[in-house]
């Protein structure tokens, strides 16, 4: 498969296989990203919304490694383990995206195999322009 892709530098993504993020042309695809540091040190514990600022910042770097912006994502997946989170992730959402407003989904799970994820992100950015 062709693109250019970014690393966030974090153990997993050479022990499984991925990419932070892919651009495919205009279509950035940004991976399930957790609030770890590279080493896999989660990071804000028990703080759902620092949790999310994290986060939007590893993604907002690789969006920036692949020519985009946090203004270019369409698309914003919140996967969360407590349902009453929802208020909170939403309020740190809006600080972000509250003029471009892309589509958003809020995806309940049981949880993740790491203790201390509180909430994972996934995002689609569409650069119309050649950067």
């Amino acid at each position: 498969m062709g693109g250019i892709r970014t690393s966030g530098g974090n153990r997993w993504e050479l022990e499984t296989g991925y990419s932070r993020a892919v651009r495919v042309g205009p279509l950035i695809e940004v991976s399930s990203t957790c609030a770890a540091q590279p080493d896999g040190t989660i990071v804000h514990l028990g703080n759902v919304a620092g949790q999310a600022r994290h986060i939007i910042g590893i993604i907002d770097g690789a969006l920036r490694e692949l020519g985009a912006t946090l203004a270019d994502v369409v698309r914003i997946s919140y996967y969360m383990r407590d349902q009453q989170d929802w208020v909170a992730v939403g309020e740190v959402h809006r600080e972000f995206f509250a003029e471009t407003r892309p589509a958003l989904d809020y995806i309940f799970t049981a949880g993740w195999p790491l203790k201390g994820v509180e909430i994972e992100i996934v995002c689609t950015a569409y650069v119309e322009d050649a950067r």
